[in-house]
């Protein structure tokens, strides 16, 4: 009894000691030749995002510890004014930070709204769309759908795993095996995409009658020959078009990083997403810049951010770079405010 006493209060010493640890605890994180930096609050996770956007490199970074009051605010803008950009997330932001500093979204939502028939829907899609259609009637794709577990294992360590870290890298968020059969299990199918004899695709899905959500996806063994050959958008083409004859409504595609200038989100733009506020559940930091800072002006002049407005219950942009200068117009003309780093108005 004494000793199961004894674990209990060494489980809750423990547990609010790690609290307190992240209350207090920051990271520097810099070039390994001090060259540019950042500093983070409250959660790791934001120093693989940035390092690796930010700062353009996760291969040559060093991390410092420091220590620091419960209300970092004057810290932390200090810490952005040296490196021109600072993360914190958590929950204990101070309020100042909360209310001045950008909500920026670890991931944004989006989805595609679809009409009645396929007709319809391949009549809306853009150039770059109707150019891998042709390339997909050439190949002879078509479409396979399974409950089965072993192939859905299969699917898990030569499609799912490897793409995944292909594309993402130190920043993918990856399930486990036991979590995707857990999903197959609550309702879910796997979507195959076949070239004669050979499965080159799949996308593990579920639907409700209303929306098809697209939770997770991969090509075989990240071959980027398969990719290239129409792998992907005949997996996108084809989950789509089933879904239209299906009768669905809509398309969930998940989360992209929150840059206009994503190549994963400009792909997937060009079969007609749309952004979707009413399904940003995802974390966010609250993220301190100083325009006046060199790094900060470099970073936006390449980077357009959807962030959160949570006032106003939706996405704006802030960019270094004019609204009619960036890609994706099918999506920040679904934006309102378009925020200039360097001061500019909505719309310029």
């Amino acid at each position: 009894m004494i000793t199961a006493k004894l674990r209990q209060f060494k489980r809750v010493i423990g547990y609010r000691w790690y609290r307190f640890k992240m209350r207090h605890t920051h990271w520097c994180v810099t070039r390994s030749d001090g060259t540019g930096g950042f500093c983070v609050y409250g959660d790791t996770h934001a120093v693989t995002h940035f390092a690796r956007n930010y700062l353009g490199n996760m291969d040559d970074i060093v991390v410092r510890r420091g220590w620091h009051r419960s209300d970092f605010t004057s810290h932390m803008r200090k810490m952005a004014g040296k490196y021109g950009l600072a993360v914190a997330s958590g929950q204990s932001v101070p309020a100042q930070v909360e209310a001045e500093a950008l909500n920026w979204p670890w991931l944004v939502p989006i989805t595609i709204s679809l009409p009645a028939t396929v007709a319809e829907y391949r009549k809306k899609l853009g150039r770059s769309a109707q150019s891998d259609l042709r390339r997909i009637n050439k190949q002879g794709f078509h479409l396979k759908i399974t409950r089965a577990e072993a192939r859905l294992k299969e699917f898990f360590h030569r499609y799912y795993l490897p793409s995944m870290l292909k594309k993402h890298g130190a920043d993918a968020y990856l399930f486990t095996e036991k979590e995707l059969m857990e999903m197959l299990g609550d309702g879910a199918f796997l979507v195959e995409v076949w070239r004669e004899d050979e499965w080159v695709s799949g996308v593990l899905c579920k639907h409700d009658g209303f929306e098809m959500r697209m939770m997770r996806a991969g090509w075989r063994d990240a071959d980027e020959s398969i990719y290239r050959q129409g792998a992907l958008s005949s997996m996108y083409w084809l989950t789509i078009t089933w879904c239209i004859e299906q009768g669905l409504k809509r398309v969930n595609l998940g989360g992209v990083p929150p840059y206009l200038e994503d190549g994963l989100l400009a792909y997937k733009s060009k079969w007609g997403l749309s952004l979707n506020y009413e399904l940003c559940g995802f974390n966010s930091w609250r993220v301190w810049v100083d325009p006046k800072h060199a790094a900060c002006r470099a970073f936006f002049a390449t980077h357009s951010v959807v962030v959160k407005n949570e006032t106003a219950q939706r996405f704006e942009v802030v960019s270094g770079r004019a609204r009619e200068a960036v890609p994706c117009a099918e999506i920040h003309a679904q934006i309102e405010t378009w925020r200039r780093i360097d001061g500019g108005g909505a719309g310029e």
